[in-house]
């Protein structure tokens, strides 16, 4: 399968991403200082992200490597006017070997963006008052068989998991390497604990420093499975995908 990147930038932020002329400043400038933005001025801003777009697929994706070695081929942007008026734009190819141009409303993988989906869920299990910010996962994963590998384990809160405060072991990206292993492996059902770092030695105390790991969410979503009785997909259709369908 090709790798595609997609990107999603704040509106408050296009500017400095991507304006480079005059002509698209100032269109960008209209963006942000005209909520009730004319039908003219609002193709003119995504003439102009169009532009940027594709510059930005030359300079940044086609020269970038991916985990696999490869480059990324097309790359998709979406963005909102203050109005609510909601546009997506894309650059280059969804599949090179056929020559399929990317599509505005093609699917991505995506990505860390479902962390913040695993920290609301839990927010909401919090305020329901099924679980503390400062309850031990230990109380609820413990009987788990995996959990005595599992570094720092007794004293790892739920906050930490959330904040990225855990300490737990391992220094390289176990989620890119079961990245490509599946590439090896396309029919094999990957876990959960397939991507913990078990039998490794903690990086710091838990609670004493930051560092940002992909396994902390894992966690937190075993977790969420662990107080829901379901699975953390079904929980993330039911608490969020579908009342904000």
């Amino acid at each position: 399968m090709t790798r595609i990147l997609r990107v999603f930038v704040l509106w408050s932020l296009v500017a400095t991403a991507f304006a480079t002329t005059p002509a698209e400043h100032s269109a960008y400038r209209d963006a942000n200082t005209k909520p009730n933005m004319g039908t003219e001025e609002a193709a003119q801003l995504k003439s102009a992200l169009t532009l940027q777009l594709a510059r930005f697929r030359q300079q940044w994706g086609l020269g970038r490597t991916s985990v696999d070695g490869r480059g990324y081929p097309g790359i998709a942007f979406a963005y909102c006017l203050p109005d609510g008026r909601c546009e997506s734009l894309a650059a280059g190819y969804s599949d090179l070997k056929h020559r399929v141009r990317m599509r505005g409303d093609d699917r991505f993988l995506a990505g860390s963006v479902g962390k913040t989906f695993v920290a609301a869920i839990m927010m909401q299990l919090v305020e329901e008052g099924r679980v503390g910010l400062d309850d031990r996962i230990a109380d609820y994963l413990g009987q788990e068989p995996w959990f005595p590998r599992l570094a720092n384990g007794p004293d790892i809160t739920v906050a930490m998991l959330l904040a990225h405060r855990t300490g737990i072991g391992g220094t390289g990206n176990i989620g890119q390497a079961v990245g490509l292993a599946a590439r090896e492996h396309p029919n094999r059902v990957w876990s959960h604990t397939d991507r913990l770092p078990l039998d490794l030695p903690a990086n710091f105390p838990a609670g004493s420093q930051f560092e940002y790991r992909d396994e902390n969410y894992d966690l937190a979503a075993l977790l969420i499975e662990k107080l829901t009785g379901d699975s953390y997909y079904t929980e993330v259709s039911r608490s969020i995908l579908v009342p904000l369908h």
